[in-house]
């Protein structure tokens, strides 16, 4: 499962420092450890990524990933960050960690099929949230 947090016209995202994904770009997540439920799990992924604390808001969908050498299902949740004015660091599988412009995020080494998945679930469409400062 993973987050997204969006604050304004920006989105968090890590860059990853192990596993397939190593050197892309996504969205904060991991796995659910045996007894908790998918919401922990998430607000834990994002702490220990980003050093924040969130609340999930909702479910925002799915997206089934498949290639040669593995197959899986990613849940996403969109959350409310704490303390939005808090700077993120990198975390246990994070190398980096920062606010993304919306606009600039085409331009990124993003984890496969992340793009496609975060435009199907609007995330990528202008946001009505205004930020109370801007992030770097």
């Amino acid at each position: 499962m993973s987050a997204v947090a969006r604050w304004g016209e920006k989105i968090l995202l890590v860059r990853r420092v192990r596993g397939p994904a190593a050197g892309t770009w996504a969205i904060p997540g991991g796995h659910v450890r045996f007894g908790e439920d998918l919401c922990a799990a998430v607000v834990r992924e994002v702490a220990e990524e980003t050093r924040l604390g969130c609340v999930v808001e909702r479910f925002l969908g799915w997206a089934e990933q498949i290639d040669a050498h593995d197959h899986h299902v990613i849940l996403a949740f969109l959350v409310e960050l704490l303390d939005p004015s808090a700077e993120p660091r990198a975390g246990d599988d994070a190398v980096e960690v920062r606010w993304w412009p919306v606009e600039d995020i085409r331009e990124l080494t993003l984890a496969p099929g992340l793009l496609t998945f975060l435009d199907d679930v609007g995330v990528l469409r202008s946001s009505s949230r205004s930020p109370s400062r801007q992030h770097r």
